[in-house]
Order: C-alpha cells, then structure tokens, then sequence
C-alpha cells in the first residue's frame, strides 16, 4: 500500500509498504481520510518521534474491511472512527475512569503507526461508529472535536459565562461551537488570520486580530470591564500563556490547552496576575472515553454530529491526496501554506 512514512528530522516520504495486518482483536480499517494535526508536523519537523521509520496521522476515519478474531458488534462495510490513544489495560489511571491520564500507552499515529497510509490497523475497543448520513471526510474531525469537548468540561460551568479562545485552528473553532452549545452568554476569538476570523464569525462567535486590537481592552469591552470567565489558551507560547492570564476575570478559569513547542518563561507580572486575580489554571490532556468514564465524550461528539450541532465540515479548507502530503506538510510547517483544516485523502 502507499503510505507517508518519517524516516528522520524533516525527512517524510510517500512510498510503497507492506500492508499491516490484524491481530486478534484488531481490525484493518481503509482510510477514507486523516487529518493533519499540528502534532504531525512537530513530529515531522521539530523533534523526533517516537519510533523510527513512522507513518504518523491520529484524526482517522475509514471503512472496516477485515476483523481478526471474534468480530463482537462490528462488521465488515462498518464507517467508524479510531480513538487513537491505547493505554496498558492494567494502568491505575484506566480503573479510575481516566484513561487519558494513563503514564503507559500506546499512541496511533504517533508511537505506532497511523493515517497517513491507504490502510491503518486499529484495536476493536478503539473503534466508534459513525453516525448515518455522516460524511467520512468531516468524521475525520471527530478526535479533534472530543479533544474540544474535554477542554470545555475542564472549564467547569459553561453556560451565562463569557468564554474567550485564544488561538482559532480547527479545536478553537469547535471549541466555540461547543461553548454556545453549552449555554455560553458569549463566545470571544483572537487570532491573527483573516480566514479564521471571517470563519468563527460565520459559527457565531465575536473575533478580532491581536495585532490590530489591544486584546485586554477588547476582552474588557465586550464583558462590562471584567474580563472572561474562562479563557481558553490554544496556541502553546509563552506570550500567548501570559496573555490568556491578564484576559481572565478575577477567580476566573485559565484552560491551557496548546501543546508547546518550546519551554514556557512567564515573567513577573503575568505571574502576578494568577495570584492577585485568585486564577485557576488547568492542564487539559487528550479527552475521556470507555465505561469507565463519568462521560465518554467521543460519544457524545458523533451524537452531536450525527444531530447538527456541530459544524464541521466549513473547517475543512485543504484536500491532499498521499503523494502531495510531504510537499503539503513542508509548505504548511514554513508558514506559505494557509489553511484551517487539511485532510489527506488516500
């Protein structure tokens, strides 16, 4: 099959492998599309991942073509989508009902390989179907929606609050969706692209430009002088970490979502900033799924899908077939290629 494999620090190639094939339990899923997470393009081109060579892509969906072993509720023809996070079944964290704080997993995509091939082998436990009349490209941006839906239950009480987004990629922009679906008074968004502005607008959120605006007399502005209840930092720099503590209200929720591509310096003031405004500040790691959980939220996320209540497929700015992936993924990493969501389409 052709697949888009890492072999080293920027060196990702579209080329002929063998087909995996399925162990007991397991199923071999034809990938209909993958996302292209801003993950993959660190691990492509920043640091090295974990395993050498890689086909990375986590945001999977596809078509079930085979099962090894007792297929249980699955069949082949099956749409679904992969929760591509596989913690140790005997991990402490998995028994309590948060196998996303797992300290040892497997990764598809990332410690394992992922989507960004013709064919993808998944654990059954791992799959999610998908909902009828659900297009398999716009499935594709399910994981990305569940990680979105975390974030915004780690916030704690959404509804009658101001929620603010710094940072309007593809989870900022669900994120906004998620906010007003939960009740939200009002949904703020700040970044730096004209695209993504013109689109949050479009799925009825206010947005301005950072550059353009003093952030902190926006925020001010459009919440009677307070600040936000719950900021949302999804960009992962440190001046962005710091901004999202003097954009929160006092006793306010700082939500710190971006992954960091760096080490994270705050100065004085910012510091002081969580201290004097009583701020909570919360990591968010993956998302919540199984029956273990108190929620399984890629459930809820195709539910939601599957009913309207998210819009997906506007997000959805680029297509690119595997022999246009590397050059893609270069273009994007350098900052020449604009896009809000792109999606390979074997």
């Amino acid at each position: 099959m052709r697949a888009c494999v890492i072999h080293g620090l920027g060196d990702i190639r579209c080329e002929d492998v063998p087909m995996p094939v399925p162990k007991a339990g397991e199923a071999l899923i034809e990938v209909a599309a993958c996302g292209i997470c801003g993950s993959d393009l660190g691990r492509t081109f920043d640091y090295t991942p974990h395993q050498l060579p890689l086909v990375p892509g986590h945001e999977i969906s596809g078509i079930v073509r085979e099962i090894a072993g007792p297929s249980g509720e699955w069949a082949v023809g099956d749409h679904v989508v992969i929760e591509p996070m596989l913690p140790a079944v005997d991990d402490p964290m998995v028994a309590r009902g948060l196998p996303n704080l797992a300290s040892a997993y497997d990764y598809i995509g990332s410690r394992r390989d992922g989507g960004f091939a013709e064919f993808v082998v998944a654990p059954l436990g791992h799959l999610y179907r998908v909902p009828e009349g659900v297009p398999l490209d716009v499935a594709a941006l399910v994981e990305p929606s569940v990680i979105a839906l975390h974030a915004l239950r780690m916030a704690g009480e959404v509804e009658d609050r101001t929620v603010c987004v710094i940072g309007l990629g593809p989870i900022g922009l669900i994120l906004g969706q998620w906010a007003a679906a939960f009740g939200a008074a009002r949904v703020l968004g700040l970044s730096r692209t004209a695209t993504k502005r013109s689109l949050a607008t479009e799925l009825g959120f206010e947005a301005a430009d950072p550059t353009a605006v003093d952030p902190e007399s926006w925020v001010r502005d459009h919440t009677g002088g307070l600040g936000a209840d719950i900021v949302i930092e999804g960009v992962g720099v440190a001046a962005t970490i710091a901004q999202s503590m003097r954009l929160c209200r006092p006793r306010g929720r700082v939500i710190l979502l971006g992954n960091p591509s760096g080490d994270i310096h705050l100065g004085q003031y910012d510091y002081w900033q969580a201290l004097r405004r009583e701020l909570t500040l919360v990591g968010v790691w993956n998302a919540l799924w199984g029956p273990r959980a108190e929620e399984d939220e890629w459930l809820t996320a195709l539910e939601a899908l599957g009913a309207g209540r998210l819009r997906l497929e506007p997000l959805i700015t680029l297509r690119i077939s595997l022999d246009g992936t590397p050059a893609a993924m270069a273009a994007m990493h350098s900052g020449a290629m604009e896009r809000v969501k792109a999606l390979i389409e074997p």
